[in-house]
């Protein structure tokens, strides 16, 4: 009678149970099931390599306002008095903007949309006699010279404010979570 390991090392080389060994009884088997066939995974074609000379959307739209905030400084020289200083502030806003779009690769909108912020801040109570943070004194309220034009400005203008605010803070607080 052979020991316990002999009879695993046996049992092994055979491809029998130790039953079938020790026994000699032939145990019917059953077949063994096939692995399933799993298919072959498509491969997935590489995204396309950026064209040389492509641009992308947000230097269109830069391309698009310089454009225009030339064309604006343009017709401004060559009317002269007769397109009055419209065109000109125009001109300049736009060709900033479009400066922002060409050089600012992330987030050129917050950036373009604080400079809009802040010039309308300072700029409007000189172009419009609109007062934006007027709304906050009291004469405003007590004078009766309340215009509801001046009203509306200053309330878009300082919504305007506080939603950049509100982009910017989201913007560096998703950023120092990565």
């Amino acid at each position: 009678m052979p020991e316990l390991d002999k009879l695993i090392a046996l049992s092994e080389v055979f491809g029998v149970t130790l039953d079938e060994l020790a026994k000699g009884d032939a145990v019917p088997r059953r077949a063994p099931e096939p692995a399933p066939v799993q298919p072959a995974p498509t491969p997935v074609p590489p995204a396309p390599a950026p064209r040389a000379g492509a641009l992308d959307t947000q230097k269109i739209l830069g391309l698009i306002l310089f454009g225009v905030g030339l064309l604006c400084c343009v017709l401004r020289l060559v009317l002269g008095p007769f397109a009055g200083e419209n065109f000109l502030l125009l001109g300049g806003y736009l060709l900033l903007c479009g400066a922002v779009c060409l050089r600012i690769r992330r987030n050129a909108g917050l950036v373009i949309g604080w400079v809009t912020v802040v010039l309308v801040l300072l700029i409007t109570p000189y172009w419009t006699g609109i007062r934006i943070f007027a709304v906050f004194h009291r004469e405003f309220w007590s004078g009766g010279k309340i215009s509801i034009l001046q009203v509306l400005s200053s309330v878009f203008w300082l919504g305007a404010a506080a939603l950049a605010v509100v982009s910017a803070l989201r913007l560096f607080r998703t950023r120092s979570r990565k």
